[in-house]
């Protein structure tokens, strides 16, 4: 099989081509101070701080070398690294992925729909590489279920063993499975994507919620203003040499 995200990274490749130079991906930290009531002693007045991790290029393809390992291997089950892949290849939520039906998986269109989504039914939309995971993947009659679980009948109820297994093979111990989620929309900021066509496609009702990825959508804007200012700082100085 081929190596995870080997198809999708070559097409992120073509969309990043021009920012490569100027901005890197990088961990993000977010901090937000919020103080809670000592009401009843319940909890005692504090801060915390809310981390969010975007995962790297080399990051990816660690997660996608040790899946493909785990799968040849046989380590892991084909059910939770198909879920995994689908995460990030989607950015949909957890939820999402391990009760996604057969019937609400439409290949004409490329597109799934979660009738008993958090915010609504929606579409998430499939690139190929997704396509090819669920292509890949065997049904089991009597089971309408895609991620298949140990129980007939069922869907797979917990991903957060087998993502602890992986994420430490991939050396990648501060990752939660919802950052798989902010990855992806780390990598559609990067390729220039604006705030409106993120939230769809992570499938927010509301653009406040998009919002969190402001500074990484004004990356790409950066780093081309920076380019733009550099070739005029050239041509300035050029043309000022002409005239000493």
């Amino acid at each position: 099989m081929k190596t995870f995200f080997a198809a999708a990274w070559s097409g992120f490749a073509g969309l990043q081509a021009g920012l490569r130079d100027t901005f890197t991906f990088q961990t993000i930290s977010i901090a937000r101070a919020t103080c809670f009531p000592a009401q009843f002693g319940i909890l005692s007045a504090q801060s915390y701080r809310k981390k969010e991790r975007y995962l790297s290029a080399v990051e990816f393809e660690r997660l996608a070398n040790v899946l493909s390992k785990r799968e040849r291997e046989g380590t892991e089950g084909p059910y939770a690294v198909a879920a995994i892949r689908l995460l990030a290849l989607t950015g949909a939520r957890l939820n999402e992925i391990l009760t996604l039906r057969w019937d609400c998986v439409d290949f004409e269109r490329q597109t799934l729909w979660l009738p008993d989504s958090k915010s609504g039914r929606k579409p998430v939309f499939l690139s190929q590489p997704a396509i090819e995971v669920l292509a890949n993947l065997p049904r089991f009659d009597g089971n309408p279920f895609v991620i298949v679980g140990e129980k007939r009948g069922e869907h797979l109820k917990n991903l957060q063993k087998p993502w602890g297994r992986v994420r430490k093979a991939a050396g990648l111990h501060d990752v939660r499975i919802h950052d798989l989620r902010h990855s992806y929309a780390s990598i559609a900021a990067a390729a220039g994507l604006s705030l409106p066509v993120i939230g769809r496609l992570l499938g927010h009702t509301k653009s406040v919620t998009t919002e969190r990825y402001a500074h990484l959508a004004a990356e790409p804007l950066r780093a081309a203003n920076e380019a733009v200012g550099e070739r005029i700082a050239k041509l300035m100085s050029s043309s000022a040499t002409r005239v000493d």
